[in-house]
């Protein structure tokens, strides 16, 4: 089976029924609840309702809020630890072998996050559905309400620390580009879900939505992308991050299917850069790549 980090639609309509395919629904929401004073609280959800009542047939549901997140850390929405992946794979029924496909509603944000689990964890067999379920319906494609069983397999996670990055690495981190994939709201600090208002210094603005075509839900074309990226050296390291390590992983997945390779993901973001009084921010403006 050709292995692509983003399928299509089209493929994987024709694929539905190979047995090394695992399809995972992560579909959920991102909602701000206004405070005032230019502050917003994120209310995160999943959409398991909506995957009982339709869903891509095979697939299984993932809960983004609960499933793929560790309880434990004092920083919301962190990675689960190495354990606990390896039981969720195995209770999905994912081994070595298994190609995993992720989907959202699309555009993807959720999507790119689980992809981004699996490559941490060492499972390069993942890819995410171009336009997600969004334009899986448009299509016309097949919908059930009938939930798969699966056969539990062994998962034996690699970890690849290079995917994630922690604040004080960050903070040394010289010759490489820092991506702040926020709305640009947040960025110039207009806006903020944390104690405070800015963006890391050296950040350039580049917001998930601004990759993804609007109709669709799709990936913006390699040539969009390219453009968007222009300045961004692909020899250098390039590290994202957005307000709890997701939206950062659209960029990272954008990147990665342009074939850049140097790539992490500050998994702890704004969440604990903005409510850390050690760590410095800036106001300015400057650096976008992408209005």
């Amino acid at each position: 089976m050709l292995m692509n980090s983003l399928v299509s639609v089209d493929w994987l309509a024709e694929h539905l029924d190979d047995p090394n395919l695992r399809i995972l629904d992560i579909r959920g929401y991102v909602k701000s609840q206004d405070l005032g004073e230019g502050r917003q609280k994120g209310i995160y959800s999943a959409a398991e309702e909506e995957y009982l009542i339709s869903h891509i047939p095979g697939s299984l549901f993932i809960d983004w809020t609960k499933d793929i997140t560790d309880p434990d850390n004092s920083v919301p929405s962190q990675v689960l630890p190495t354990e606990a992946i390896a039981k969720l794979a195995s209770r999905l029924g994912i081994g070595p072998d298994t190609h995993v496909v992720t989907y959202d509603h699309g555009p993807s944000q959720n999507a790119t996050r689980l992809w981004w689990v699996f490559r941490y964890y060492g499972h390069s067999k993942v890819s995410v559905l171009d336009g997600g379920w969004k334009y899986w319906t448009q299509r016309g494609y097949p919908t059930t309400d009938q939930i798969a069983i699966p056969m539990p397999k062994a998962f034996t996670p690699v970890l690849q620390d290079a995917w994630r990055i922690q604040a004080d690495q960050l903070l040394t981190s010289q010759d490489c580009t820092l991506i702040d994939a926020r709305p640009a709201s947040q960025y110039q600090g207009e806006i903020t879900r944390a104690a405070r208002k800015g963006h890391i210094p050296g950040a350039v603005n580049v917001p998930q939505a601004s990759l993804f075509d609007t109709e669709t839900g799709r990936l913006k074309s390699p040539e969009a992308l390219k453009e968007i990226f222009a300045t961004v050296n692909p020899s250098e390291p390039v590290i994202a991050y957005c307000n709890g390590g997701v939206a950062a992983t659209a960029v990272l997945f954008a990147l990665h299917t342009l074939g850049y390779e140097k790539l992490s993901n500050y998994d702890g973001s704004w969440n604990e850069w903005g409510n850390r009084t050690d760590l410095p921010i800036d106001m300015t403006v400057e650096g976008y790549l992408e209005e």
